[in-house]
């Protein structure tokens, strides 16, 4: 049987509360279950809501996720301008064999399709 609920509990937990502790931290600190935490705060007026926290942490994650997405596309852009330069006189391949020769330089696939696209649309084909 669990041991009683004091006074002591309930001051201990309003403290620990009071300096930002999470409910599984109060309970560990005090050596209750959390749940048993939980119902004491509730009876004190308290909560353990992270809600401010869990909103920086999501705006965290999603700058980071534009930061990544801008890099991206930054990369596949220096890509097809790479491969653009590379292309100097007509196009001798066909389009599978553009892309081909392209994903063998280890250029991103989304790069290699854009600049076998221009090599097809503006290069005069010499096929034999």
């Amino acid at each position: 049987m669990a041991r009683p609920i004091t006074d002591k509990d309930r001051t201990a937990v309003r403290r620990l509360h009071a300096k930002g502790l999470t409910r599984n931290d109060t309970a560990r600190k005090m050596g209750r279950s959390p749940s048993r935490v939980s119902k004491l705060a509730i009876e004190a007026g308290l909560t353990f809501d992270r809600g401010p926290e869990v909103i920086a942490t999501t705006e965290a994650r999603r700058i980071d996720l534009v930061a990544g997405r801008t890099q991206l596309a930054q990369d596949l852009h220096e890509g097809a301008e790479k491969l653009r330069a590379q292309h100097t006189g007509p196009c001798r391949l066909r389009p599978h064999q553009a892309l081909r020769a392209a994903r063998a330089r280890a250029v991103p696939p989304l790069a290699a399709a854009l600049w076998c696209r221009l090599v097809t649309e503006k290069t005069p084909h010499a096929h034999a």
